[in-house]
């Protein structure tokens, strides 16, 4: 959901307020206004992907001229509506510090299917997190997990396939003393 709306979701707490009062309350609560999702081909290079930023070759508290701790957590813990909705993203949460105040950028890292999944998954998520579980609200949310898991055996089995796809390639090329070009 868009930064618009989740500025809108406490408006019916501060209808009796001043709008100046709402605004200047409601930017004191979000510190969360950052968020960048890096998607990959398959889940191994998401663990990749994972391994870099978190090494310290990747970035350096120098680097960030106001962060105060490069991370919070290595991996946020999902709500459990998202766990049980089959999210599998890689959560990477920075902790900056800006006019006295800190932030958090989070980084998202998952693959081009689960982003899929993300987008539909969402709103049901949206739901459960606003308190509106019900029957039908349930059993989406069970269909969502089993999708997630069949989502990535399929990941999983393209991903070995297209690797032995590769190796094949290369065993043949060094036979024939070729050059091979590997395009992702």
């Amino acid at each position: 959901f868009s930064i618009a709306e989740k500025i809108l979701r406490n408006l019916k707490r501060y209808r009796s307020s001043s709008p100046e009062k709402f605004i200047m309350d409601n930017m004191k609560e979000m510190d969360d206004i950052a968020r960048c999702r890096i998607l990959c081909n398959c889940t191994s290079d998401m663990e990749e992907i994972d391994k870099c930023i978190t090494s310290d070759k990747f970035i350096l508290p120098s680097d960030i001229k106001y962060c105060k701790d490069k991370k919070k957590d290595k991996r946020i813990k999902v709500g459990k509506s998202f766990q049980e909705g089959g999210h599998r993203a890689i959560h990477e949460y920075y902790k900056c510090q800006l006019n006295k105040k800190y932030y958090y950028i989070e980084v998202q890292i998952m693959t081009f299917f689960q982003e899929i999944w993300d987008i539909g998954q969402h709103p049901i998520y949206e739901e459960i997190r606003r308190g509106k579980n019900n029957k039908e609200i349930s059993y989406i949310q069970k269909r969502f997990l089993a999708l997630s898991g069949l989502l990535l055996i399929g990941e999983e089995f393209a991903e070995e396939t297209w690797k032995r796809w590769i190796e094949s390639k290369l065993i043949r090329r060094k036979n024939k003393n070729e050059k091979i070009k590997l395009h992702y």
